[in-house]
């Protein structure tokens, strides 16, 4: 049944054939755990225990996102300012490490006490020296099914110089490696990876822009980020032609899986819940 509704839909939605379509190469653990999925399991998003939980359910991605704090050090959040994920306040990058370290992360939705703010978690916003000395044993044990890091360069303030410190963090972890993928929305950040020597690089394509071409990725990177509402089965396949990797975020719902599967096949999906985007997969077979 759900084979015909995915050829259906290719049919329908996207006219192409599915004529051996397939799921993606690998899944990757958005933010270890975000969105539905933070919420349902009670494990706040961009945290150790979400990466701790996504490495013991078997992702084969990581994916965090690395800000800039004023002082310069690499802190792992998502957005721009503290107060949805913490019990902080203010833009990332005007607070110090030392502000950033003492606060408790938070989980959108969870509100047992009832005073109207997301109640404390037991854990602190990591640094990214915290992430990578938890992610590096593992992604370079052979044995181990997460073998892959997704590091997004978020915010402002990451110059030539900061990137190549963070191509040296790296470095020191062993991770200067086409198993790490450092991506931006921007070009100036993704530049500098490339001068810093950062192998692997993905062009994040934003929801509402225009889908580049893949002579324009190339100038930055060998992956491109595409939210799986953008892909076709045509631009996945000049991608894949030009020698670069797909990646589709971020996907929650069986709807959203099963258009992405319909495009054809790519690298990577971005995925909320590890457990229902592995379920899913494993019911198309």
């Amino acid at each position: 049944m759900r084979a015909l509704l995915i050829t259906f839909l290719s049919l329908a939605l996207l006219g192409a054939p599915v004529a051996g379509a397939a799921g993606p190469e690998t899944l990757v653990a958005h933010r270890g755990l975000s969105g539905s999925g933070s919420l349902k399991y009670e494990i706040p998003e961009n945290s150790i225990p979400a990466f701790e939980w996504a490495v013991a359910h078997e992702t084969d991605i990581i994916d965090l996102d690395v800000q800039l704090s004023s002082n310069g050090t690499m802190v792992i959040m998502h957005d721009s300012t503290l107060n949805r994920t913490t019990n902080g306040s203010g833009a990332v990058r005007d607070r110090t490490w030392s502000y950033i370290r003492g606060l408790w992360l938070e989980i959108e939705g969870i509100d047992r006490d009832g005073d109207g703010n997301p109640d404390n978690t037991p854990y602190h916003p990591p640094s990214l020296e915290a992430a990578l000395r938890y992610l590096a044993p593992i992604v370079k044990n052979p044995g181990s099914k997460t073998q892959r890091i997704a590091l997004e360069m978020k915010g402002s303030g990451w110059t030539q110089t900061r990137v190549n410190a963070l191509a040296a963090k790296l470095k020191t972890h062993g991770l200067l490696t086409g198993d790490v993928c450092v991506h931006a929305f921007s070009a100036a950040p993704l530049s500098y990876a490339k001068n810093a020597g950062i192998p692997s690089r993905g062009y994040v394509v934003g929801s509402t822009s225009a889908v580049p071409s893949p002579t324009t990725v190339k100038a930055y990177g060998n992956n491109v980020f595409l939210n799986y509402t953008k892909a076709t089965p045509a631009n996945v396949r000049a991608f894949y032609n030009a020698g670069i990797r797909t990646w589709l975020w971020t996907m929650d719902t069986y709807v959203e899986y099963d258009r992405a599967l319909a495009v054809g096949p790519v690298y990577a999906w971005v995925v909320d819940d590890l457990p229902e985007a592995q379920k899913y997969l494993a019911e198309a077979n």
